[in-house]
């Protein structure tokens, strides 16, 4: 993912924060530019598993899918368990 894409999907986060998912606590893009062409990752926190599954289960296309795809990038989705620590 390019410099352009990754300020282009950063826009689209941002337009598109309403109509997040209630269960997402939280979405951000990490960008790296090297190596080029450069490297995103769109990570969201979700309050369960239990809740992604139901989410995932219940739209053609998840949201992040859909937006890496509109800058010209196609994701690939990992789920990576993690711990509160707050």
């Amino acid at each position: 993912m390019g410099r352009e894409q990754a300020r282009r999907l950063a826009q689209l986060m941002q337009e598109r924060i309403a109509r997040r998912a209630p269960a997402v606590l939280n979405a951000t893009l990490l960008w790296e530019a090297d190596p080029a062409p450069g490297v995103g990752r769109f990570i969201a926190v979700w309050e369960s598993r239990d809740a992604w599954e139901r989410y995932l289960s219940s739209v053609a296309v998840p949201g992040a899918t859909e937006m890496m795809r509109e800058v010209g990038a196609e994701p690939t989705l990992r789920v990576i368990p993690a711990l509160y620590c707050g």
